[in-house]
């Protein structure tokens, strides 16, 4: 503290003024950075983390997101997979990229259940973006997509369990308990 604490009805005062002023000042500046945030996810740019498959690169004020080989390839043609009913569950989905030794995986050397959803309903993926509780809907982003948006909209369908997997070819008499 760089001022002089009293119990005087004028030092309380003074401590007051100086606290009331400070928190004004702070919340003004929330304010302003959530203004700013939300400016630029209106124009395409997201600012947070990156699902595998991107980073940030570029300079500190002209930074841009941009592919991570071979983890962006493997995620393209795991999200084709799954939209084209090739990997037909979640599980297959995560195994798929569990199974490959060049995808990178977490600090448990094993890709989660729990972060597979939020893969394949990142629409970062297909070049948009969308923050629901900030009231921005699905906006079209500046980097490059690793899917198209109908490849996204497929995913999502299925996710949402209105379309149906096409039955595996695979299935046949000597494998009875193969789908089930």
């Amino acid at each position: 503290p760089s001022g002089q604490f009293g119990n005087d009805p004028h030092t309380k005062l003074s401590e007051n003024m100086q606290a009331m002023v400070a928190e004004h000042m702070r919340e003004s500046n929330a304010i302003q950075t959530r203004n700013r945030q939300r400016a630029h996810v209106l124009q395409g740019h997201w600012l947070w983390g990156l699902p595998p498959g991107y980073k940030h690169a570029g300079e500190k004020n002209n930074k841009y997101i941009t592919r991570v080989e071979p983890a962006a390839s493997i995620m393209a043609q795991a999200l084709e997979d799954f939209a084209h009913g090739i990997l037909e569950t979640q599980e297959e989905f995560r195994r798929a990229l569990a199974n490959n030794p060049r995808f990178p995986k977490g600090k448990s050397g094993t890709v989660h259940k729990q972060k597979v959803k939020a893969m394949l309903q990142n629409p970062l993926y297909a070049g948009y973006l969308q923050l629901p509780s900030w009231g921005i809907p699905l906006t079209k982003a500046v980097h490059e997509p690793l899917i198209s948006l109908e490849t996204y909209q497929r995913i999502q369908e299925r996710l949402s369990g209105r379309a149906k997997a096409p039955a595996r070819k695979d299935i046949n008499k000597d494998f009875p308990l193969r789908g089930s």
